[in-house]
């Protein structure tokens, strides 16, 4: 990551990188409605071929980015899309696809009309060794880009999550992984079932990594809702 002045460019390029997965996103969700069966509930651990779900949100998230150039900023809270599509491939394996928006609000000292645009990728194949838990293995890419200047992180990553009723309709879970180049992961939040095949999630997200070939560290968090 890199750290100058914003142009209108940034703009058009990162609007157009949302915009698509915005669009493959529907897509999924368009041909697993015609296609599968909808499991619930949130979060997806336990797998029957054929079943899918698909998960949206909004996400409350600042950034604080570490030893760049010798100095720390932090970046202003920022709402942006999430989105998750898992599908179970076979009886207890399942094919997860997420996005995340990583682009930040204005920066601090003295960069005030800078920000740390970007967003995360990553596919994931999951296993049911429980009804209530999974334990994945995937590929993360986290990119970066400010003025034209652009960083990927390319990472493997080894992950579980799970789950437990806390009431009737009520789940808590949890959501966690390490990964290459400094990178770890943790989610938790509460799941509500509306209905048999709609819920209500909300929670909090943390996200640090390292840049790559540097020694900057670079850190995401904030609360997050949704519907899967």
């Amino acid at each position: 990551i890199s750290i100058v002045a914003e142009f209108p460019l940034q703009y058009f390029y990162l609007g157009r990188v949302i915009g698509m997965t915005k669009k493959v996103l529907a897509a999924v969700i368009l041909t697993g409605m015609c296609v599968v069966s909808v499991a619930g509930a949130t979060p997806m651990t336990e797998f029957k071929k054929g079943e899918a779900q698909i998960d949206i949100a909004g996400w409350q998230h600042g950034g604080v980015f570490d030893k760049i150039s010798g100095t720390k900023y932090d970046g202003d809270s920022k709402i942006g899309f999430v989105g998750t599509a898992t599908y179970a491939i076979a009886d207890k394996w399942g094919l997860q696809y997420g996005y995340h928006d990583l682009t930040t609000g204005d920066l601090n000292n003295g960069r005030e009309d800078s920000h740390v645009g970007g967003y995360q990728n990553e596919v994931n194949a999951l296993y049911s060794f429980d009804p209530h838990a999974a334990a994945y293995i995937g590929w993360n890419r986290i990119h970066t880009n400010l003025g034209g200047t652009h960083n990927d992180n390319n990472l493997a990553q080894l992950g579980i999550v799970a789950k437990t009723a806390l009431a009737d309709k009520l789940d808590l879970y949890g959501n966690f992984a390490v990964g290459s180049q400094k990178t770890y992961m943790g989610e938790a939040g509460l799941g509500y079932k509306l209905s048999d095949n709609l819920d209500l999630n909300a929670g909090y997200r943390y996200l640090k990594s390292s840049a790559v070939m540097q020694s900057e560290d670079y850190t995401w968090k904030g609360f997050f809702m949704g519907l899967s």
